[in-house]
C-alpha cells in the first residue's frame, strides 16, 4: 500500500475510534437516564448487565407517598382581548387544593393576573408564595405574546373563593374567580 494511503487509512481509523467512543458515551448516558433509580447500568463488566439500585428508606417512603397522592389536575384559562371586550375564558373555575391553574395569553395583550387583596391573611401569603414569577405581591408579570403562559399551583391554598383580574384591563372588566374546594 502506498505511504500516503496508509496514513489516510490510519487517520480514518483514529476518527472512527473517536466517533465510536462518543457514541458509546452518549448511549451510556441515555441508558443511564432511562434506568433512573430502578436500575444502574454496569458497562465496566463483561457482559453488560443491569444491577438493581439500592434505595434509601427515605427515598422509598417518598416514592410511595408520591404514588399514593392523587394527581393534580390542570385547568387552563385563556386570556383574550378584542373589540368585543377583554375576558378570561372561563371566567370562573372550580378546582381542588393542589390543582394547577394555567393562564394562556391568546389575544389582546399584555395581560397578567393579580389576585384581589380580599384573599387576605395566610391564604394570600400562600398564593403569593406559589406564584413562581411576580411583578408585585399577588401579581404576575405581564404576558406580552400569544402562546405565553403562566402556571400557579394551588398547593396548600385553603378552600375559598379567590377573585383576580388583569391589571391593564381591570377598567374594561377583565376579572375572574377561582373557587378552591378541599
Amino acid at each position: 500500500m502506498p505511504h500516503h494511503l496508509a496514513r489516510l487509512d490510519t487517520s480514518r481509523r483514529s476518527r472512527s475510534i473517536v466517533v465510536v467512543g462518543i457514541v458509546v458515551s452518549l448511549l451510556d448516558l441515555a441508558l443511564g437516564a432511562c434506568a433512573e433509580s430502578r436500575a444502574q447500568l454496569n458497562l465496566a463488566g463483561s457482559p453488560s448487565r443491569l444491577v438493581p439500585a439500592t434505595r434509601s428508606t427515605h427515598a422509598m417512603m417518598a416514592h410511595a407517598r408520591r404514588r399514593a397522592e392523587p394527581k393534580a389536575d390542570t385547568v387552563v384559562i385563556e386570556m383574550r382581548g378584542d373589540a368585543n371586550g377583554y375576558v378570561f375564558t372561563p371566567d370562573t373555575v372550580r378546582i381542588h387544593t393542589g390543582d394547577l391553574v394555567t393562564w394562556k395569553m391568546v389575544s389582546g395583550g399584555p395581560h397578567n393576573i393579580a389576585f384581589s387583596q380580599a384573599a387576605a391573611g395566610d391564604a394570600a401569603d400562600v398564593i403569593n408564595r406559589n406564584m413562581a414569577a411576580k411583578m408585585a405581591y399577588l401579581s404576575s408579570p405581564l404576558l406580552m405574546n400569544p402562546g405565553e403562559a403562566l402556571t400557579v399551583p394551588f398547593n396548600d391554598v385553603p378552600p375559598g373563593t379567590y377573585e383576580y383580574h388583569c391589571t391593564p384591563h381591570l377598567a374594561m372588566g377583565q376579572k375572574g374567580v377561582i373557587i378552591v374546594d378541599p
